[in-house]
């Protein structure tokens, strides 16, 4: 398509109008959430939870010349899983897992994950708590890493559980995050 192009054809179908339930009229996110199924089971693509974060924390990553995919949470998922999970916190996560990728692959492996935490107290727990956040991969993705953020940070329901289970992580992430309670 360019600007010499005197004449564009495309085909519309209708979908059948969508009536809110008694639950979609109380809750409108479930309503555009229900209705955004309907749209993408229409066109028979996948329907994805990213959202306008997602688009920032991908554009971050482009500066950093590093793959957008790496970088992102689909935001609207992840405040499901953990909803008081802030913008700033995920700027911040940005740039800590940022600086543990010295390989630049958008994965921490266990070398740069232990690297980061510098695990002198309990070397045993961060790598309990590394093999806990790894994939199938054996890396630990930006989203596991911002989810075990969540969960030591009381976001989740393990919250508690965690920050007993693993106090030297517990600390390690805040101190290095600068964050207080």
């Amino acid at each position: 398509m360019n600007m010499r192009m005197t004449m564009w054809q495309m085909e519309v179908h209708f979908l059948p109008v969508h009536r809110p339930s008694k639950a979609e009229v109380e809750d409108p996110d479930l309503f555009a959430d229900n209705v955004r199924r309907r749209i993408a089971a229409a066109l028979a693509i996948p329907c994805t939870e990213y959202s306008f974060e997602d688009v920032w924390l991908g554009q971050q990553a482009l500066r950093w010349h590093r793959p957008p995919s790496g970088y992102l949470l689909e935001w609207n998922a992840f405040r499901k899983v953990a909803p008081p999970f802030t913008r700033e916190e995920a700027r911040v996560l940005l740039i800590a897992f940022k600086s543990a990728d010295t390989d630049e692959n958008s994965v921490l492996r266990w070398s740069e994950f232990k690297d980061w935490f510098r695990p002198a107290q309990a070397p045993g727990e961060v790598e309990m708590w590394f093999r806990l956040l790894a994939d199938e991969t054996g890396g630990v993705s930006f989203r596991a890493f911002c989810l075990g953020y969540a969960a030591l940070r009381g976001y989740t329901v393990l919250g508690d559980s965690m920050r007993a289970a693993y106090p030297a992580v517990f600390a390690a992430y805040f101190e290095y995050l600068g964050i207080t309670f």
